[in-house]
């Protein structure tokens, strides 16, 4: 399809036929769509032969026939979705209807459906066509045949032939159904007309089938109504008006535009309230838009020179609710119209064979007649007329063109990558090399120019590429003469680099001369150049300057790989905008001034907006109408309110003017909840205050983002965050699958939101609450138990330690009693040993004596320093004690000591007051056995028994009866040591055949 009004096209008045950019979407299981609704939450629900689709901009889900998650499917072929006021969806289908919260649980839509199933009881087995919900919330279904009414409110059902004027009407087939300004139902029949009833049946006016015509064949499908309750219905024998009041009678649109209009089969319409307009889908010729008295506006149909619609067939048409385009649904799938993503137009250019061609230059004196320089020829592409047509060089050489430039106006130039061309007008196919005209600039015959600038009346200046001969060429083409300048090294005069990629004149009449190596001024008067920004720390961001805008107060920079510079005249600061602050790309080509404070730069992803004044950045690619997301260095263009932009594969070109920012907020969901558990997936469905409860082992989580947004849908963006843990928003890209894993146990807060293509928040926040319960030993009964037994074991520690310092003292105690009793009574001695001494002259006798009782309080109070030593906690210290006392007074009095130690119980730790208690029964069983067994040897045994220190004294004395002993305080006080420290004492003793104590660990 030709390009039909472009130049200067309003896009409020924007037609079908003119749209460049489209969505088709095929991806459902049977691409026939037959019912198309959009729900108040956004979602576009399409219905086909074999199912029911959801669409939110980036997914199409697909429900088929039987059970889908959390609501069943009773039939294959869907024919009518409607949304009620409650936000239920009323699915008709060619075996009843279906009922269910899209959102709702399976408990919640089971018990919607056993409501659709009393529905489907009154009307069993019959096609269910279309759906309408009063204003009184009454719902009216109209099937093939026949109508019913269902009452919300009251669960009551309302069915009943009809009779008009008195005559039973056969059961209708109810193709549409609709409510007037009068609050009554419209009921158009197939077969019988138009009927006006109440909401009990009552007809109260109808407009037979003989109102239309007296073709026999005439079958009505489809009707909307207007405002000004005027009704358009579409049939197979063309399209009708008919204003509904008495005696009206059906207007049949008549032919119009060549077009046989009142012959075609008419499937569906939809009425615009935005442009006031009506849309009906034909049956093989596409789609027309009519004003409301039926005057045709517009045509679309799909031909050999246009597949937008990629069928003519159109079942079913839709209108934004937003106001930003139509959907369309034919036998292929579902066409989506929008206005804000069609702003652009595009136009792909290619070779002979059908090869894209890149784009370099692009020129217009009239935005009418363009210009277009490739990589090996020229064309000329009149826009009005759509018409492409190559021009001759002269040569006939493939050329790669770089730049066009109107010097004058008899000189139009071309700069090649071989040398500078001319025309006298942009008009004349002949294209000739300038120097068969201008002999003084044969030398550049094979440079490579890439640009030019008329600096005076007479004087020009061209930029090449340091390759074969760089530099900035002079021109004065009054005196045709030339000069050259290079780059010279330490020459601070000379221009910083050999390639120049532009040039630009400031506003303040200087040279701006812009190179691979920053940017420098060149003072035509005196042949100098003088660098004013070079690549480095306070200068560009990048080497390598391709376009620059001098404006009065700033200079906006465009470099190769630095993104764009400001650099402001007055501070002589520049600061940078790159990808970090939003840009596309960070390649530069060329930046334009656009409306207000629109800049306008391409890329190598794409064109970029960014308002000088705020610094808000809008990209646009291929998905906002663009040909190719790759353009070119020096393919642009700018001349009135047009701007032209050259790719690799064709080129755009729009008014900036109608670039409109969209300033709709888009809505965020989080639309499917799932548990990701040992490698399987289970649905989950939060309750009505949007809360779920899991495990501590159910905590990986997968959620499905929505955001029913279809102005570039795939640019939306998701953020989210999880309160309390992080506060921070997060982006998830433009990916609508959030996986959360390892939550931690309490109690989390979901929230998301969604960004537009042009930076709008969404108008609301999604919110899901996730409480994951604690394990066992994390809860609040296991926390108290916890404390309870530390308080516990504290209180046991507590009891211990008492009794630890009552033993600690019981033995000090003891210890005090022992130094008192024995060393006390022995220092006694001493004393009494010594006075006798000094009083009768006796020391010889008294000092022995003196002497015996020092030595025994010194070992007294070693035996009290031994027990009180930790480090002699073992069995092997306390017999080794034991042996330096028993040894002593053994060989006094020539007794044989022995002693038998196994090597674990040698280690074998002991309590404090268990070694001392041992010490001092085995010192009291050997000085017995000494003092009156009479024995010659004792022996000492030690060891474990189960794990038990065992020991034992054996003497081969004279023994005795242990039955006629007397239980002497010896005795007693060895059975009173051992019970002390759990031990159990033991005396064999035989008559001349010696004696046995053991004592053993109970």
């Amino acid at each position: 399809m030709a390009f039909v009004c472009i130049q200067g096209l309003p896009l409020s008045s924007q037609n079908l036929s003119s749209f460049q950019h489209f969505t088709f979407l095929s991806e459902f299981p049977q691409n026939t769509v037959q019912a198309i609704c959009q729900d108040s939450r956004g979602y576009i629900w399409v219905g086909t032969e074999s199912g029911l689709n959801k669409y939110d901009g980036k997914r199409i889900i697909n429900y088929k026939l039987g059970y889908n998650g959390n609501f069943s499917l009773v039939g294959k072929s869907i024919n009518a979705i409607v949304e009620n006021k409650a936000h239920q969806l009323w699915v008709g289908t060619d075996k009843g209807l279906t009922l269910f919260y899209p959102n709702g649980t399976p408990e919640q839509n089971k018990n919607l459906q056993a409501i659709a199933d009393r529905i489907n009881k009154k009307e069993t087995g019959k096609n269910l066509e279309c759906i309408l919900q009063l204003s009184n919330s009454k719902m009216v279904f109209g099937y093939r045949p026949g109508m019913l009414i269902y009452d919300p409110s009251s669960e009551k059902f309302i069915s009943q032939e009809l009779v008009i004027r008195g005559k039973k009407v056969p059961a209708p087939f109810v193709v549409s159904l609709l409510e007037n300004s009068k609050n009554q139902i419209v009921a158009i029949t197939n077969r019988h007309g138009v009927m006006i009833m109440d909401d009990q049946f009552h007809v109260l006016q109808d407009f037979p089938m003989q109102l239309f015509g007296s073709d026999p064949e005439l079958n009505l499908h489809n009707g909307i109504l207007l405002p000004d309750n005027k009704l358009f219905i579409a049939s197979n024998k063309g399209l009708f008006i008919l204003s509904l009041q008495e005696g009206a009678i059906p207007k049949k649109i008549q032919d119009q535009q060549g077009l046989a209009i009142s012959a075609m089969q008419f499937n569906c319409q939809t009425y615009d309230p935005f442009k006031n307009r009506v849309l009906s889908g034909s049956n093989s010729a596409g789609i027309f838009t009519f004003d409301t008295s039926g005057l045709l506006i517009d045509h679309l149909a799909d031909n050999a020179g246009s597949k937008k619609l990629q069928s003519n067939n159109i079942f079913f048409l839709l209108t934004d609710k937003q106001g930003q385009g139509y959907w369309a649904g034919h036998g292929k799938g579902l066409i989506k119209f929008f206005y804000q993503e069609d702003q652009f137009f595009s136009k792909a250019v290619t070779d002979k064979d059908g090869s894209p061609m890149r784009v370099y230059p692009l020129y217009t004196e009239d935005n009418k007649n363009l210009l277009i320089g490739t990589e090996r020829q020229l064309i000329r592409y009149n826009i009005p007329l759509n018409k492409f047509e190559q021009l001759n060089i002269g040569e006939k050489t493939e050329v790669r063109f770089n730049y066009i430039y109107r010097a004058t106006p008899e000189l139009l130039l071309f700069c090649t990558k071989s040398g500078i061309y001319f025309t006298d007008n942009q008009l004349t196919p002949a294209v000739k090399k300038i120097s068969t005209r201008y002999p003084e600039l044969s030398f550049t015959d094979t440079f490579n120019i890439l640009c030019a600038l008329k600096i005076s009346d007479s004087e020009i200046v061209f930029g090449a590429r340091g390759i074969n001969g760089g530099g900035l060429i002079r021109w004065n083409f009054r005196t045709h003469t030339t000069d050259k300048f290079e780059h010279r090294e330490g020459d601070s005069t000379s221009v910083c680099n050999n390639t120049i990629n532009y040039l630009a004149l400031s506003p303040q009449g200087d040279i701006i001369v812009c190179t691979n190596n920053g940017i420098c001024l060149f003072n035509k008067q005196t042949g100098r150049f003088k660098q004013i920004l070079p690549p480095g720390t306070g200068g560009i961001s990048y080497p390598q300057v391709n376009a620059i805008l001098p404006e009065a107060d700033t200079w906006w920079i465009g470099t190769y790989g630095g993104g764009l510079n400001k650099y402001d005249l007055r501070t002589k600061q520049i600061s940078y905008i790159t990808e970090k602050e939003g840009l596309a790309n960070n390649d530069i080509y060329a930046v334009y001034r656009g409306y207000g404070t629109q800049l306008w730069m391409s890329t190598n992803r794409g064109l970029v907006l960014y308002d000088s004044k705020s610094g808000r950045i809008r990209n646009y690619d291929q998905a906002d109408g663009l040909v190719n997301n790759e353009f070119n260095r020096t393919s642009s263009f700018h001349k009135g309110d047009t701007m032209y932009f050259g790719g690799i594969n064709g080129f755009n070109f729009f008014n900036p003017q109608h670039i409109l920012q969209n300033n709709l907020a888009p809505l965020a969901e989080i639309e499917k909840t799932v548990l990701l558990k040992g490698g399987t997936e289970k649905l989950l469905f939060p309750d009505s205050l949007r809360n779920i409860t899991l495990t501590y082992t159910e905590n990986t989580l997968k959620f499905y983002l929505a955001s029913p947004f279809y102005i570039n849908p795939g640019k939306t963006i998701f953020w989210y965050r999880i309160l309390p843990s992080q506060k921070e928003w997060l982006s998830n890209g433009t990916n609508n699958e959030l996986i959360l894993t390892q939550l931690q146990p309490g109690k989390h807060r979901l929230e998301v939101k969604s960004v537009s293509s042009d930076g709008v928040e969404s108008s609301n926040i999604s919110v899901l609450n996730i409480y994951i319960s604690p394990p066992w030993y994390q809860t609040w009964w296991f926390r108290i138990l916890c404390i309870l037994a530390i308080s516990l074991i504290l209180f046991a520690f507590y009891k211990m330690r008492v009794n630890q310092l009552r033993n600690e003292n019981k033995i000090r105690n003891q210890m005090a009693s022992d130094l008192h009793d024995d060393l006390g009574s022995t220092m006694n001695s001493i004393k009494v040993y010594a006075n006798l001494a000094m009083m009768d002259n006796q020391a010889e006798k008294y000092l022995p004596l003196v002497k015996l009782s020092t030595h025994e309080a010194i070992s007294g109070i070693r035996d009290i320093i031994w027990v009180l030593d930790d480090t002699k906690d073992s069995i092997d210290s306390l017999l080794t004690r034991v042996g330096h006392f028993a040894s002593n007074l053994c060989d006094a009095s020539n007794v044989k000591y022995d002693l038998h130690l196994s090597n674990e119980a040698a280690r074998f730790k002991l309590g404090l007051e268990e070694r001392r208690n041992l010490y001092m029964m085995l010192k009291e069983v050997i000085n017995n056995a000494i003092k009156y067994a009479e024995a010659t040897v004792i022996t000492v045994h030690a060891e474990l028994q189960r794990g038990k220190p065992v020991f034992s004294v054996a003497d081969n004395g004279k023994g005795f009866d242990t039955t006629k002993v007397n239980n002497g305080n010896g005795l007693k006080n060895l059975g009173r040591r051992a019970k002390e420290i759990k031990y159990r004492l033991a005396i064999d003793s035989v008559a001349g055949k010696g004696t046995t104590v053991a004592v053993g660990k109970i």
